[in-house]
């Protein structure tokens, strides 16, 4: 629908119109007729345009689909072509160079499956020789760290990306809250032991729908509730990436803390946002981290350019 503009020229409904002359009569039949036939209109048109958008994609991709679902066993191509048809429709109207990356991605992961393979040798290898054995073991080494490369280069995409977000005004602490939730490593190697569970995102909502009801909805914070292991806990409050920290940032998360204690316990408060002042730091409590979003993701980036190092040395 954003892609769709006009006006109507309906001089036949000039006897329509209220005395004012800018509004139509609430029982125009006139008008209501005409309603009907722009909508039916804009649909036929709206419906052909798609049709026809969704086919030249096709077109323009086919050549390359066809090539990458003839590698695959027999079994997955119709799982293939289901999945190709539904990455088109969903991502109708972007890009095609991601739409592409996006169709690379799961054709990828439906082409390649090279672990079980060397599983496969490395459990033949147990019933033959010692040779053999080292042999399979040393080959899972290798395709384990082309793995960890793969993934280290898409990291360092995703950085790029997330880097955009933050340096972007408009952006507000729901579609940071978005972006990190799921990628916790970009907050460092201690991260890797945490997550976010139902039971967790089940008291911080409760929580917030008894604390930030009626008028106090629009104040609502953005904050992520996390547990690690030892049952220690960690509460992220998100501020938008434009907004420098301040002494009642500080104070506000450590309220949400204090409410939240007596329900889990201990718990570290860590408060986002696009810089502060250092001297903040003097006499802040030892459970309360602020930190910028800038600086987590130059040390992720710094982390993974150091890995692709090491690895390439190797």
């Amino acid at each position: 629908m954003r892609r769709v503009y006009g006006e109507v020229e309906a001089d036949g409904l000039k006897d329509d119109l209220t005395a004012a002359g800018w509004g139509i009569l609430e029982n125009s039949k006139g008008y209501a007729a005409l309603g009907d036939w722009v909508r039916s209109s804009v649909r036929e048109q709206l419906d052909k345009t798609f049709r026809r958008d969704i086919a030249l994609q096709r077109a323009r991709l086919q050549q390359e689909i066809n090539r990458r679902l003839a590698q695959l066993p027999a079994y997955r191509r119709g799982f293939a072509r289901i999945a190709m048809e539904g990455i088109m429709l969903r991502f109708y109207g972007e890009p095609e160079e991601k739409v592409q990356s996006i169709i690379n991605v799961v054709l990828d992961a439906l082409e390649h499956d090279e672990y079980r393979v060397v599983l496969e040798q490395i459990d033949a290898a147990e019933h033959q020789d010692v040779a053999a054995l080292a042999a399979a073991l040393a080959e899972f080494g290798v395709l384990d760290t082309a793995r960890i490369a793969q993934q280290a280069q898409h990291r360092l995409r995703f950085l790029d990306d997330l880097d955009e977000l933050i340096t972007n005004a408009d952006t507000k602490e729901a579609a940071v809250h978005t972006a990190l939730a799921k990628n916790l490593w970009v907050f460092g190697a201690e991260f890797s032991l945490v997550v976010s569970n139902t039971t967790l995102a089940n008291t911080l909502k409760k929580y917030m729908d008894d604390k930030f009801a009626g008028p106090r909805a629009q104040h609502r914070p953005d904050l992520l509730l996390l547990t690690q292991l030892g049952q220690r806990y960690k509460l992220v409050e998100f501020k938008r990436p434009s907004r420098a920290l301040d002494r009642r940032d500080v104070s506000q998360a450590e309220q949400y803390r204090d409410d939240l204690i007596s329900r889990l316990q201990p718990i570290d408060v860590m408060v986002l946002g696009r810089e502060f002042d250092p001297r903040m730091l003097v006499n802040m409590p030892a459970n309360v981290t602020l930190a910028s979003y800038t600086h987590h993701i130059s040390r992720a980036r710094a982390e993974i350019q150091w890995l692709l190092g090491e690895l390439t040395d190797a």
